[in-house]
């Protein structure tokens, strides 16, 4: 008896602590934007996502020129039957690998284009998210580059895109964030906890003349709580905390 009462007596501080982990992690309704998963032939624009030419003005400000034309089983002796593209009626363009490809190394479900080509991203609503992506070559026949823009700011400047090799390949592409880093730059500053509002946009450019894989997700960022770093003796209850006899 006496251990059925202490066990009854501890449900509440259980069911406090188990109400305080889930609070530690913050929502799982994050929303998340990919790339490839979220890729389709039937509109461009496609929700937050546009594929074409990415170009830059004078000033340096990226914008897209969208592609208005899917071409149907292109180089087939390179991307096996039934390869499509965005395009605008050339051979730069964008797609997501039919899982046939040859000669090249584009996986099934990943996205790949011919420079000058690209994409961008435009928030949905207000968030905070992190950028994740990734770069490689489809074959080592020029030289690519990526350039990253998030908010008009340029985070990766023209980074040349390794060549395909052991190293670096579909498997284990070019990250964003080692391309950060080459560069000099924080790649936790550059690519997480980005404050977006409703309309601004992140643009990838594929430049060279070359096919070049590419990944790219966003996902948003929930805030978390923390017991010791939100604690305060100015107030009680503070925020979402409470600090008392349970």
């Amino acid at each position: 008896m006496k251990n059925i009462l202490k066990s009854v007596s501890c449900l509440p501080l259980m069911t406090c602590l188990l109400c305080l982990s889930m609070l530690a992690v913050g929502p799982s309704w994050a929303a998340t934007w990919d790339l490839a998963a979220d890729f389709s032939y039937a509109a461009n624009p496609n929700g937050p996502w546009a594929y074409g030419g990415v170009s830059v003005d004078g000033l340096g400000n990226p914008s897209i020129s969208v592609f208005t034309l899917v071409q149907s089983g292109i180089w087939p002796g390179d991307f096996g039957p039934g390869q499509n593209q965005w395009s605008s009626g050339s051979h730069m363009g964008m797609m997501k690998g039919a899982g046939g490809a040859i000669t090249v190394d584009l996986p099934a479900g990943r996205c790949a284009g011919h420079a000058l080509t690209g994409c961008s991203w435009t928030a949905p609503k207000n968030a905070s998210v992190k950028i994740v992506g990734a770069s490689w070559k489809l074959r080592n026949n020029d030289a690519a580059y990526i350039s990253v823009w998030v908010k008009g700011v340029k985070i990766i400047n023209n980074y040349q895109v390794p060549n395909q090799s052991g190293t670096y390949n579909s498997t284990t592409p070019c990250t964003f964030e080692q391309m950060v880093a080459d560069q000099g730059g924080n790649p936790t500053l550059a690519l997480q906890h980005i404050d977006v509002t409703a309309g601004d946009k992140v643009y990838v450019q594929v430049a060279g003349n070359d096919f070049t894989g590419l990944d790219l997700r966003i996902s948003e960022q929930p805030n978390s709580w923390s017991l010791a770093g939100d604690f305060s003796y100015a107030a009680n209850p503070n925020g979402p905390w409470t600090y008392g006899g349970v």
